[in-house]
């Protein structure tokens, strides 16, 4: 199935979750992409041999729909080849008129635990479950007042408006991230203890403006290279010096090209897509730029995604302690989910 589809995008609370989370992110440029980066994760000994050039991918991205799910299933054979028992238990269900977002999910999922089965999810395959209902029982009805209940149990009942509905469930996905973090990632409660961490990088409103979460989460990056005292112009030294390791200078002034492109992407008035990130902060660790996309840099990803979603509310003339409110609720989101 395309992720691109009109399918794969149905839900309730998933609503339109791969479209908006891989694709309108910038992170993926296409299905093809998407399959591509995937399949470099999944086999990071043989990494540099999964490229664009692929037949596969020249036919993902030429005619997808004639790339069948045996081509797909296949490749991905032949890279990962512990997928085998995902594969067989990720079939297209028989519920094929209910089919949404919660099957990407449900795929992924099985993913992990192929690896480790161990691990423990037993809240998210609730939710899945319920999602699955839900969806079921809106397209049968065709009414919304009928999933109330499933919307409810999940994000709650009292937000007040579209915009509000939409930020929870962007909320909701993000518990899901940092619970799929805390469980597959070795050191990751120990370094963040505190349940609900991913709040560090939601928006926070001082002297009546609006921080963004992309500003939080770069703000964070440069603690981490330059130090609690240490100057942006320290940063943009540090990302341009990295840089010039890496790639040819960008024209006559590579550091104020940095500079701007950074206040830029803080200010959210460019995207921290992939590509952003890759060569302006995955580029400062020299062991992570060697490596696979790990799943704890898709923070990045989420921190684009909730910004795009806070500047469009600065639009439509929310305050940002509104906006901050709206966000706020992240801690009683994840709590529910993982309580």
């Amino acid at each position: 199935m395309d992720v691109n589809s009109v399918v794969v995008n149905r839900g309730v609370l998933l609503a339109g979750m791969p479209d908006e989370l891989l694709f309108k992110s910038g992170w993926f440029e296409s299905f093809s992409d998407l399959v591509m980066q995937f399949l470099r994760t999944q086999n990071k000994d043989g990494a540099a041999a999964i490229t664009s050039d692929l037949q596969l991918f020249k036919e993902l991205r030429s005619n997808p729909e004639a790339v069948t799910p045996e081509k797909l299933k296949a490749l991905s054979l032949k890279y990962a080849p512990e997928l085998e028992s995902t594969w067989i238990d990720s079939e297209t269900p028989d519920e094929k008129e209910s089919l949404g977002a919660w099957w990407l999910l449900e795929i992924t999922l099985k993913i992990f635990l192929s690896k480790r089965p161990k691990l423990q999810f037993e809240k998210l395959n609730e939710f899945l479950v319920d999602e699955k209902k839900a969806v079921a029982v809106y397209l049968q009805q065709n009414d919304s007042s009928n999933v109330l209940p499933h919307i409810e149990k999940w994000i709650g009942g009292d937000w007040e408006s579209s915009a509000e509905f939409e930020v929870r469930k962007i909320l909701l996905w993000l518990a899901f991230f940092e619970k799929f973090l805390r469980v597959t990632t070795a050191g990751f409660d120990d370094r963040f203890p505190e349940p609900g961490m991913m709040k560090m990088f939601l928006p926070v409103a001082e002297n009546n403006e609006l921080i963004l979460s992309n500003e939080r989460y770069i703000s964070a990056i440069k603690q981490k290279w330059v130090g609690t005292e240490g100057s942006w112009v320290s940063l943009y030294e540090k990302i341009t010096e990295a840089k010039g390791s890496v790639y040819s200078s960008e024209g006559k002034d590579p550091q104020g090209a940095v500079e701007k492109l950074v206040k830029r992407i803080r200010a959210g008035k460019t995207r921290l897509n992939r590509k952003n990130y890759a060569n302006n902060f995955r580029v400062l660790d020299t062991e992570l730029r060697k490596a696979p996309m790990q799943p704890v840099e898709l923070i990045a990803l989420f921190c684009e995604v909730i910004t795009k979603k806070q500047t469009a509310m600065l639009k439509d003339s929310c305050t940002p302690a509104d906006i901050e409110k709206v966000f706020a609720v992240y801690s009683r989101i994840y709590d529910q989910f993982t309580g």
